[in-house]
């Protein structure tokens, strides 16, 4: 279930249309949906971890949900205001830091082709990773505050386990040596 819609998109970080309705397969998904589904399984998964992420994406109509899917303003440990503009807004930002990377790129019978146009300078290499790390930034700080908001609210998010490892312990065996003088 994509937690994310092209109008969305479009309203939070805009990309191309051509690009983002255009479907390589008939009867396939069109840019964008492959983009976002790859998005929230993906990167998502591994920031929110599996069990969390599908609760989300399945219970996308509880309040909690979203409050994370929309944002929200809560107080801090110093009892400021502060925000968190939610999922929808990460997703929709790291969707435009891999359309930067992946925009200018054909596939063809060929192969992968990168498209080179006339009218058109391709951005150097420099631009468009500063573009992506830009975006990128933006998303990380806005996920920094939201798992601040998660941790105050831990009772209403039991499947977060941020910061909580499972893996087994294994005592380091040593030997003791006597020595007799």
């Amino acid at each position: 279930m994509a937690l994310l819609l092209y109008s969305e998109q479009q309203n939070l970080k805009p990309i191309s249309p051509n690009w983002a309705n255009s479907v390589k397969i008939q009867g396939g998904k069109t840019n964008f949906v492959q983009l976002e589904e790859e998005i929230e399984n993906g990167w998502l998964k591994t920031l929110l971890g599996a069990a969390f992420l599908y609760w989300v994406q399945q219970n996308p109509t509880v309040l909690e949900v979203i409050s994370l899917l929309g944002g929200a303003v809560f107080k801090d440990c110093d009892n400021n205001d502060i925000e968190f503009r939610g999922l929808k807004y990460q997703i929709a930002f790291m969707v435009y830091a891999k359309y930067i990377d992946v925009s200018d790129q054909a596939d063809t019978f060929t192969g992968l082709v990168r498209q080179n146009r006339e009218e058109a300078n391709p951005l150097s290499e420099g631009a468009i990773k500063r573009g992506k790390r830009d975006a990128e930034s933006l998303v990380m700080q806005d996920f920094e505050i939201m798992k601040v908001f998660i941790s105050q609210n831990a009772a209403l998010y039991p499947l977060w386990s941020n910061g909580k490892t499972r893996d087994i312990f294994v005592p380091k065996l040593t030997t003791i040596r006597k020595t007799y003088n």
